[in-house]
């Protein structure tokens, strides 16, 4: 698997590119060993998508490590083997439209270049502390379970490098080269002129110009698309957080509005309105206050001056348990509606 074969047209005309892709190797890697038994027994199960995703402009794994969307699949994985000799897993690369490949993507390993890749899998650990081949681990895994291999721009193999390419021997890229520059050199002898030279240099120079064109479009149109989302999703925060302040708002309102029915309560009907002119306020603000400097006047307020009416029930006075905010008041050390008007000789 050293040699890139193209099945079709490829790149932007469609069909299959095919490339070798070392995928795994055994050894030591961020810490953690991946012993050859581990790595060779997985082999069988690493024909799994290739994915590339952009984190702060760079490839590497996605935030959430597995596959999640099917936009991040840009090829898949075939035919892996166990290298005993290398101590790791070589594959193949498929790239195709049908995979959702981008264009440029295939034309990139299809002219051979090299691209870092790096697995990502479940596995099992073992807290185990060691050293191999100059490099420290502190736990080991094992029982992989491959979920995706990402195209990375700084892979972690601890033996030589894993990616798309990497062991490419170049031969047959050389002789593609060789056959493409034969063809030009008998164009350029049979027209034998220098406007001849310039006319094959212009011609491409456009086509360098219309891909880079056509890229740039393509740029521009991804840009206004995010744009325009990100803008909606603006503006639906802003509809969001209005909503929420107009809620609150009416929360509070009905909160304040219960605490001074609550409080305008606790007089008889008829001192009501002088309740709430003269006292509300200094309550709403402190209620420690009203009693400081309006005791006398708060406990005239709730005696009334019509006769009380006493319920009977069984034969029995009616008691009124006392209401909460009487209860809170008293745990607070304030004095009670009947001790501030026993203070002032008022009996209720």
């Amino acid at each position: 698997m050293d040699v890139v074969e193209f099945l079709g047209s490829g790149g932007s005309g469609g069909g299959v590119v095919k490339v070798p892709i070392t995928v795994i190797a055994a050894g030591v890697a961020n810490g953690a060993l991946r012993d050859r038994e581990a790595v060779k027994k997985s082999a069988p199960f690493w024909n799994v998508p290739i994915i590339q995703e952009k984190v702060r402009g760079v490839d590497d794994h996605p935030p959430e490590k597995i596959v999640t969307c099917r936009r991040q699949i840009v090829g898949q994985v075939k035919n892996p083997v166990w290298d005993d000799e290398g101590g790791k897993i070589r594959a193949e690369a498929w790239f195709s439209d049908e995979l959702g490949s981008p264009p440029e993507l295939m034309e990139f390993v299809r002219g051979g270049g090299k691209l870092g890749v790096s697995g990502a899998y479940f596995h099992e650990t073992v807290d185990e502390s060691g050293e191999l081949d100059g490099s420290e681990y502190s736990r080991k895994y094992y029982n992989l379970v491959p979920n995706n291999l990402a195209i990375v721009e700084y892979p972690a193999c601890p033996v030589g490098t894993c990616g798309i390419n990497v062991e490419h021997d170049e031969v047959k890229e050389v002789k593609i080269m060789d056959k493409e520059m034969a063809i030009d050199m008998e164009e350029l002898v049979s027209l034998r002129t220098e406007s001849a030279t310039a006319k094959v240099a212009a011609a491409e120079s456009e086509r360098i110009k219309k891909e880079l064109g056509e890229k740039v479009v393509a740029v521009e149109a991804e840009k206004a698309k995010i744009a325009a989302e990100r803008d909606e999703l603006v503006a639906k925060l802003a509809e969001v957080t209005a909503e929420r302040d107009g809620f609150k708002a009416k929360v509070e309102a009905a909160a304040v509005e219960a605490k001074k029915q609550e409080f305008l309560g606790k007089f008889p009907v008829e001192n009501r309105v002088a309740a709430e002119s003269e006292l509300l306020g200094v309550y709403m603000e402190d209620p420690a206050k009203l009693i400081i400097e309006h005791g006398n006047r708060y406990a005239e307020l709730l005696v009334s001056k019509v006769p009380q009416q006493v319920a009977k029930e069984s034969a029995k006075e009616f008691v009124p348990e006392p209401d909460v905010e009487s209860q809170e008041w008293s745990a607070m050390g304030f004095p009670t509606e009947k001790e501030i008007a026993g203070m002032f000789g008022v009996e209720i």
